[in-house]
């Protein structure tokens, strides 16, 4: 995933990883998901930064009605 995709959430962000995983998912049904996710990567300045946020989706009929996300940069 190309770390631009990133600028709202933490900007020149260069080198990155991400965790989400299936140990993640807070809640799933048919309706509804709910999932914790983790950023970790390096600002141009060096300075390492991690963030963490959660995604809140809804279907209808088998598709993404709303996708709502949530972040706050930890460090």
């Amino acid at each position: 995933m190309p770390a631009h995709l990133f600028d709202p959430v933490a900007p020149g962000l260069e080198q990155f990883n991400q965790s989400v995983g299936a140990d993640h998912v807070l809640h799933a049904d048919d309706h509804t998901i709910s999932l914790e996710w983790t950023i970790r990567g390096t600002q141009p300045s060096g300075e390492r930064i991690e963030v963490r946020g959660c995604d809140l989706i809804e279907f209808v009929d088998g598709k993404i009605s709303r996708k709502d996300s949530f972040w706050k940069i930890i460090g």
